[in-house]
């Protein structure tokens, strides 16, 4: 299927590109030498700078029937504030059902996999730490992430945090690549199981992995990871 262009959540935007702004001065002031990462600190930058102006992007691959809500003009308005949801969108065009779709976020979920994948190929990190990190961060995403009608999959931005400490007591000889990779691999799983709780009784347009509602806990991962490369 090809992609769409989904309307992007403006302030979330804005506020990750107000926090890279100083991250990409520490970048561009440090030394490569004493850069502790595998890959350059602009390079590092421009991959997480690029995941960000992606995420506007999504791939379908499936399409579900639910049903539409029975919104009331105040929470419509509420949608449309507080996360960015069209109006449009939210009315959808097909009476009481919406033809839902469920997405792949090019730059929430996607191309962050293809980094992680190659992360962990190119660190000393074992696979059996990595796993042990993941478990960690899908079993907490399973439990916090939840379906919100009108919405989509939601999983709090704070879920991404875990994966510091983790990397911190399980991976101290890469704490960087022990976080990337077993931080995202294991919330976009725990993402992918929340697909099975979607309820046709309470629907919504677009159920979104690593987009609307989940993409601030996947890259808050990439930010904390570039930050510890940095400092």
């Amino acid at each position: 299927m090809r992609g769409i262009v989904r309307y992007p959540d403006l302030r979330m935007m804005l506020f990750f590109i107000f926090l890279l702004s100083p991250i990409f001065i520490l970048a561009y002031r440090i030394e490569p030498s004493a850069f502790e990462f595998s890959l350059n600190p602009l390079v590092f930058f421009a991959i997480s700078l690029l995941f960000l102006l992606l995420s506007i992007i999504e791939i379908p691959v499936l399409k579900k029937k639910t049903k539409k809500p029975r919104y009331t003009e105040n929470e419509i308005k509420t949608l449309e504030r507080l996360h960015s949801v069209p109006r449009e969108e939210i009315e959808g065009s097909d009476g009481r059902l919406y033809d839902s779709m469920i997405t792949l976020n090019l730059g929430g979920f996607i191309l962050p996999l293809l980094f992680a994948l190659v992360i962990g190929i190119i660190s000393p990190v074992s696979l059996e730490e990595f796993v042990i990190i993941a478990i960690i961060m899908f079993a907490v995403t399973n439990l916090l992430a939840f379906i919100e009608p009108g919405i989509g999959i939601v999983a709090p931005p704070h879920i991404g945090l875990l994966s510091l400490p983790l990397a911190i007591l399980v991976t101290p000889v890469d704490i960087i690549s022990g976080m990337l990779v077993s931080g995202i691999i294991g919330i976009e799983l725990g993402l992918l199981s929340k697909i099975f709780s979607i309820d046709i009784e309470a629907g919504s347009p677009v159920f979104s992995l690593g987009g609307r509602g989940n993409f601030e806990a996947i890259y808050l991962v990439i930010l904390i990871g570039l930050l510890v490369a940095i400092l």
